[in-house]
């Protein structure tokens, strides 16, 4: 006689990016090893690729490239995900910010109050003047979890300044439209390193200011009864 099979209950997420809503079922017990182990191993891109992997299982609307989603769709899904398939509270430890004490404390964070720390740009605003007086400008997009993927390192100056140039998508004069996707990436490198600081700047806050998953948290040390409040920024460090 066959084992029976459990349903899965399908759950609705409107995607910040684009508002697209897009249905997904929590991830079973196997998938979870499958992400513990990964995390386990201390690997950043071994987790990035095994969350990839987990969310194209979970994810059951056609036509969704998870490959392309901005970063910060991603995030939030994958929160969701745990929620959904886990509970809304986590515990993660908390090292006390006085010196003297620096006690681990582990603290109960609620999964749910997760917001945006940025609002998503519009349409209009991915055009960026390099130049007002030779209305040349570039043309970017919002970095997706596939650029992150294939970060072998951490991001220091050097490859933030590389994913910032893998996202600018086209640069424009008054009279023309170049595809960077169709051109020499040095050409585009060369492009990039000719701007002057000022022209450089809009570029620069535009990536400063991408939003990622954030949350308000206050605690107590339990070992010198310090007050603190933070802010939790980024997947990572909402299961560390």
């Amino acid at each position: 006689m066959a084992l029976p099979i459990i349903n899965q209950i399908v759950y609705r997420l409107d995607l910040p990016s684009n508002g697209q809503t897009i249905e997904f079922t929590p991830y079973t017990v196997k998938q979870e090893k499958n992400l513990l182990l990964a995390q386990e191993s201390n690997n950043d891109q071994q987790v990035n690729n095994q969350i990839r992997k987990l969310i194209k299982e979970c994810v059951i609307t056609e036509g969704v490239n998870v490959d392309k989603l901005p970063v910060f769709d991603i995030e939030l899904l994958f929160l969701n995900l745990r929620c959904k398939s886990v509970g809304e509270n986590a515990k993660i430890a908390i090292k006390c910010p006085v010196k003297e004490c620096a006690h681990s404390n582990e603290v109960n964070i609620d999964l749910s109050a997760v917001t945006l720390s940025n609002p998503v740009a519009t349409k209009e605003e991915y055009d960026i003047i390099v130049s007002e007086e030779q209305g040349i400008g570039v043309r970017v997009r919002y970095p997706t979890f596939i650029d992150i993927v294939n970060i072998n390192k951490d991001i220091d100056n050097s490859v933030a300044y590389d994913l910032m140039i893998n996202c600018i998508t086209h640069i424009y004069t008054a009279d023309e439209m170049f595809d960077c996707t169709k051109e020499n990436t040095k050409e585009v490198e060369d492009f990039v390193g000719s701007l002057v600081s000022s022209q450089y700047k809009p570029v620069v806050e535009f990536f400063d200011k991408l939003p990622t998953i954030t949350l308000e948290n206050k605690f107590t040390c339990e070992k010198c009864q310090h007050e603190y409040s933070d802010t939790i920024e980024g997947v990572s460090n909402f299961f560390t």
